[in-house]
């Protein structure tokens, strides 16, 4: 099949076009936030598991102590 007008043609790239940079748009956010993922678990998950844990910590402490009275 022949197109004599090329405009069905020309819509078609230009949505190929358009996909293509959205796809490439989204891979880079996506490893955007899979770098700041991995940050977050590496830098900022073991001081938060310190911080939880004097808290539960501490409220542990404050059960044994009322379950002594």
């Amino acid at each position: 099949m022949t197109y004599t007008n090329m405009e069905p043609q020309d819509d078609i790239s230009r949505r190929k076009q358009q996909l293509k940079q959205e796809y490439e748009d989204l891979q880079r956010v996506y490893a955007r936030l899979r770098t700041r993922y991995n940050r977050m678990v590496e830098y900022e998950g073991p001081q938060l598991k310190i911080l939880y844990m004097g808290h539960i910590g501490s409220l542990e402490f404050i059960r044994l102590i009322r379950k002594r009275r």
